[in-house]
């Protein structure tokens, strides 16, 4: 029986060898290259909503209704004039990714 298991998973050694294979080291320059566009283009579409005036906005911190999840019943959507101030603050954030300063805090 155990060994009709074995067949089915595949043997041990696959295994092994795909667990390895994980591990390699590997250039990073593709994680570069991937950071410096996820920032640029995380910038260019929050100085797009900064460009408009930020009236896209509206849209989202006065929905005509709010679902609420039991988890999030107490929180409340922020106001347009806080909202600014978070899309600006992503923008920073953004530009500090592209650029790799700070990095780890810009992501959160």
């Amino acid at each position: 029986r155990r060994e009709e298991r074995k067949k089915k998973m595949g043997s041990g050694r696959q295994g092994r060898r795909w667990v390895s294979w994980m591990f390699d080291e590997i250039d990073g320059a593709f994680l570069g290259a991937f950071r410096f566009l996820w920032g640029a283009i995380l910038a260019m579409e929050t100085f797009e909503w900064m460009e408009v005036g930020f009236e896209q906005l509206r849209y989202i911190s006065d929905p005509p209704f709010n679902l609420k999840y039991y988890a999030t019943a107490g929180i409340g959507i922020l106001g347009f004039e806080e909202m600014k101030w978070v899309v600006v603050v992503v923008w920073i954030s953004s530009l500090c990714v592209a650029a790799g300063f700070l990095y780890r805090p810009a992501c959160v």
